[in-house]
């Protein structure tokens, strides 16, 4: 057992096993990918990495199993078949293991160059080749073999489109798993908001996440939600365990969700910080072969923030696209478009949009459109708690919820019922609004290029949302 220290948990602890993962290549590979890509140009302090950020996810996961066990904990053996003490042990480790490599697939610079994997191949699915490729004989060490824990069992938690030959019996233990890691309120979402808050030095994502996993709970989850979103009246029919919260603790659900959304705005969306990754997107677009990263597992891991540096420095100086080697100058002076353009409301037909607003820009005020010219919306939006599964339990009955599996879900007509959605029970999360917004950006640094830029662009979007212009 080892120990790190770590600036948002205090110590975090490994196993022998654990330890045998984090010092493998893929793994280290983590520490050159920063956690918020080109943020850094904006907040000189974001330069943390995915190797920190997947060492937290853990640390928070087995927090939250701890919790659940402790609370449940005499009922394991129902809810999930379990046999013994060994097997209750082997599912906290697979699900820390879980944790620990879910990020192990992630392209540089995280996020912002996501697009760029291989057609049909999320960082999820890379992650899962990473694992059955370069990591499966350290699964069949001591270490790991002598704990039981099925590889499988992992990749199902990661990404169970890809999973193999999973045991019937272990679905309903998985699946509440994997809601630790990837659920409504999960490991990895409370530790990057914490974690990003503490190293852009902004207040927005600090949130109460240790009272939040104490009023955690098992609520039996409906098994077919496909024919109504009212949540009323619903038959629960061999019901299968999922995360829920107790009703003392939506406050700190709204605190994190808030502190999600304000993070939305103030950081992951901040102008300055897009403009650079769709800078650093069409850079890459132009270098990589097919303007893609590559399919292939070893030559896939040679990429990380610091080959992509070395690339935009090397283009910057004797490149022989004038092009590329002009973004790349861009990049490094940090010499990039200004905001001349933003309204709330995205337009439909965003592929027309930026085909005329580039046209129009060109001719009139002699732009480049590949260089000088960038439209940019959000790729992901707010929560919208009304189309999560997510329940509330009733704080008296928290506790004793397995043994009365058989309980009545609710809408706003019944507010009696001793289980509720997420929506109704929280009048602050109804009022948030989907961030949804249209940017523009051009290369323009004189006044009075940048107000008739500034014009073109309200002419172009008044007639894209059938409004009337304001150029007159």
């Amino acid at each position: 057992m080892i120990e790190i220290r770590d600036p948002v948990h205090g110590f975090i602890h490994l196993s022998d096993a654990e330890r045998l993962i984090v010092d493998s290549q893929p793994f280290q590979r983590l520490r050159n990918i920063k956690q918020l890509g080109m943020t850094y140009y904006v907040y000189p302090g974001a330069t943390h990495t995915r190797f920190e950020h997947s060492l937290g996810v853990m640390h928070v996961a087995n927090e939250m199993f701890n919790v659940l066990e402790r609370k449940f904990g005499k009922y394991f053996h129902r809810i999930f078949s379990l046999s013994d003490e060994a097997e209750q042990k082997r599912l906290r480790n697979t699900l820390r293991l879980a944790a620990l490599l879910h990020d192990i697939g992630h392209s540089p610079f995280s996020h912002t160059t996501e697009e760029l994997l291989p057609e049909n191949m999320p960082h999820e699915k890379l992650t899962v080749k990473i694992i059955r490729e370069k990591l499966e004989d350290i699964f069949e060490k001591r270490a790991i073999s002598r704990q039981g824990i099925d590889i499988e069992d992992i990749i199902f938690l990661i990404y169970p489109e890809e999973a193999n030959n999973i045991d019937e019996e272990d679905i309903k233990s998985l699946y509440l798993l994997r809601e630790i890691l990837v659920g409504e309120i999960d490991a990895d979402r409370i530790d990057y908001l914490i974690r990003d808050s503490l190293h852009t030095g902004v207040i927005y994502g600090r949130f109460d996440w240790m009272r939040l996993i104490e009023t955690l709970t098992i609520v039996p989850h409906p098994v077919d939600m496909s024919h109504t979103r009212n949540f009323e009246d619903i038959a629960i029919e061999s019901p299968e365990p999922r995360i829920g919260i107790e009703y003392g603790g939506i406050h700190t659900v709204e605190g994190l969700l808030l502190a999600r959304y304000f993070m939305f705005l103030q950081v992951y969306f901040h102008p300055i910080r897009r403009i650079y990754d769709l800078m650093l997107i069409d850079f890459l677009k132009n270098v990589l072969e097919n303007g893609t990263y590559p399919a292939d597992v070893d030559e896939y891991l040679e990429y990380d923030d610091s080959k992509i540096l070395v690339q935009i420095k090397e283009e910057a100086k004797t490149g022989s696209n004038k092009e590329v080697r002009e973004l790349a100058r861009r990049i490094i002076e940090r010499k990039h478009p200004k905001k001349i353009f933003e309204e709330i409301k995205v337009p439909l037909n965003l592929e027309e949009f930026e085909k005329e607003i580039k046209n129009e820009l060109e001719r009139k005020l002699n732009l480049d459109p590949n260089l000088d010219i960038y439209i940019d919306f959000p790729r992901k939006s707010a929560y919208r708690p009304e189309e999560a599964e997510f329940y509330v339990v009733n704080d008296e009955i928290s506790l004793e919820v397995v043994e009365k599996w058989d309980i009545e879900y609710t809408t706003k007509k019944k507010k009696d019922k001793k289980i509720r959605h997420i929506s109704v029970c929280s009048d602050l999360l109804k009022t948030l609004p989907a961030i949804e917004r249209v940017r523009i950006y051009a290369n323009v640094n004189r006044k009075k290029e940048k107000e008739k830029a500034e014009k073109v662009c309200r002419r172009i979007y008044d007639e894209f949302m059938g409004g009337k212009s304001r150029d007159k």
